[in-house]
């Protein structure tokens, strides 16, 4: 298992994810694992658990982690830029909160990328393997994020 802060442009705390479980690049399939405890920076105590509004973000952090891995495989050199979620289709959430004390894999399979622009199915199960959310996520990572305006500051 690897770490995910090795392969996404974030840092301490935001990095949510525990561990890269697996990739294939040639399956252009990856998945990663989250372990709900209380100190996880979103875990709210009056329910238990995290809200399941998070697998957004569980979603996107796996997506860059395939990101990281496919451009470490073509260049070891190679650093995460940052990346952004321009929507999402389908988007199911079938759990109210991700558990404390639960484990979840979270899964994302590439179904398109040019590069800039990509779109991935992903979806996030429990340790019994039930299907807790799911969605397809359109994703952009700029070649150059220097010349986005709306990023300096001013």
């Amino acid at each position: 298992m690897e770490s995910p802060a090795e392969y996404l442009p974030h840092e301490a705390p935001m990095v949510l994810l525990d561990s890269v479980d697996y990739f294939d690049e040639d399956e252009s399939k990856i998945a990663t694992s989250v372990r709900i405890c209380e100190g996880n920076l979103f875990f709210d105590r009056s329910i238990g658990g995290v809200s399941n509004l998070l697998a957004l973000e569980y979603m996107a952090q796996a997506i860059g982690c395939f990101a990281g891995l496919s451009g470490r495989a073509k260049d070891p050199n190679f650093k995460q830029e940052l990346g952004f979620v321009l929507g999402t289709r389908k988007m199911r959430l079938l759990v109210d909160k991700f558990e404390n004390n639960k484990t979840y894999k979270v899964k994302a399979e590439k179904l398109f990328f040019d590069e800039e622009m990509a779109s991935f199915d992903c979806s996030i199960f429990d340790e019994a393997d039930a299907l807790c959310a799911n969605a397809i996520l359109t994703v952009y990572r700029p070649k150059n994020i220097e010349k986005l305006e709306f990023l300096k500051d001013g």
